[in-house]
């Protein structure tokens, strides 16, 4: 199969593709859908992945806000500075059907590459998630939680300081 990828600001992307994101996201079940078309509006970027004009794929990076970043860091037992990561690599999803053509894995590279001189993070509870991230060079910080929607959560950073 062939993909397309795209990664614009959502004030680039038509309705309809604000729509199927945040569609994706409610398929995804992973994510809490309060003020989710808002959360996903304020996002620097999106990305999309397409095969013949359906979208394939989701991710984003995510302004993580001050509260959220708090519990997360927390939870996980860090000793990192929350303040010191203001975005997060997120909304990652894709379609079952295409699952295992490597969709996640560009669209992630993408949006990191896109932030190469700001650390970021990630939750995830998803072994092939973490691969995609520590690829491209996060670490995992603290240790494991018990998240919303998946049974064990890990914090995953990218830092220039940070040492696995």
């Amino acid at each position: 199969m062939i993909f397309e990828h795209e990664i614009k600001p959502p004030a680039d992307c038509t309705a309809e593709e604000l729509e199927d994101f945040y569609e994706m996201c409610k398929e995804a079940d992973q994510v809490s859908l309060i003020n989710l078309k808002d959360r996903i509006l304020n996002c620097p970027f999106l990305a999309f992945a397409r095969h013949e004009e359906k979208i394939a794929g989701i991710a984003a990076i995510k302004v993580a806000g001050e509260n959220y970043r708090q519990r997360t860091f927390t939870a996980s037992k860090t000793t990192l500075d929350n303040k010191l990561f203001p975005h997060e690599v997120g909304y990652v999803y894709t379609k079952p059907f295409y699952q295992k053509n490597g969709i996640g894995s560009t669209l992630a590279d993408m949006l990191i590459s896109k932030f190469t001189d700001q650390n970021l993070f990630a939750t995830t509870g998803n072994p092939t998630m973490k691969r995609i991230l520590e690829k491209g060079g996060f670490g995992v910080a603290g240790s494991s939680y018990p998240g919303d929607h998946n049974d064990t959560l890990e914090l995953l950073v990218r830092d220039n300081s940070f040492t696995h």
